[in-house]
């Protein structure tokens, strides 16, 4: 019963997955038209980083108190409509609040879709599904720069944060 919940799980996941592997692709590029300098892309970066690593650990209460189920749309529904935000922000003050929200969004996603793939698991089943779960996310993050560096040459930026948008959109539906 709990596998087919996972399976079910499995394409949101890659769909979700996609569209972050879409902002990857262009995300230093997309810095440095901001902070215009290469050494500021890795601060800011780093500064990211910083705020994903917090929030992992001060989201836990917020996480666990929560609909996992709940918590995971909302935050892929505030995450499709953040990735169109980008496409508006070209002062770095709004960018560095934007992102860390973002980022914030993105941590609390991750660690309910997490716990979700636990809850919809047999235990003697779950390395199975974190192996399944894990496999499209690898094939997710193969795919999306194939598609954001299509988007990225052919059509510009925005258009790779439009796609990340629609992805988030479709996942969020499925």
């Amino acid at each position: 019963m709990k596998a087919k919940k996972i399976t079910k799980l499995g394409g949101p996941v890659f769909v979700a997955t996609i569209a972050y592997s879409l902002i990857f692709t262009v995300w230093s590029i997309y810095i440095k038209a901001i902070v215009k300098s290469d050494a500021n892309v890795g601060l800011v970066n780093s500064l990211f980083t910083l705020i994903s690593f917090a929030s992992f650990f001060f989201m836990v209460p917020i996480v666990e108190k929560s609909d996992k189920y709940k918590l995971t749309l909302a935050m892929t529904l505030l995450s499709a409509v953040g990735f169109l935000g980008y496409i508006f922000i070209n002062k770095l003050a709004i960018f560095l609040v934007f992102g860390s929200i973002m980022v914030i969004i993105r941590s609390l996603r991750i660690s309910s879709t997490g716990l979700l793939i636990k809850s919809n698991s047999e235990r003697s089943e779950l390395s199975k599904s974190e192996g399944l779960i894990y496999t499209l996310y690898n094939v997710s993050f193969v795919a999306g720069p194939l598609i954001g560096g299509y988007l990225l040459s052919d059509f510009g930026m925005k258009y790779v944060f439009i796609g990340a948008s629609l992805s988030m959109l479709i996942s969020f539906f499925m």
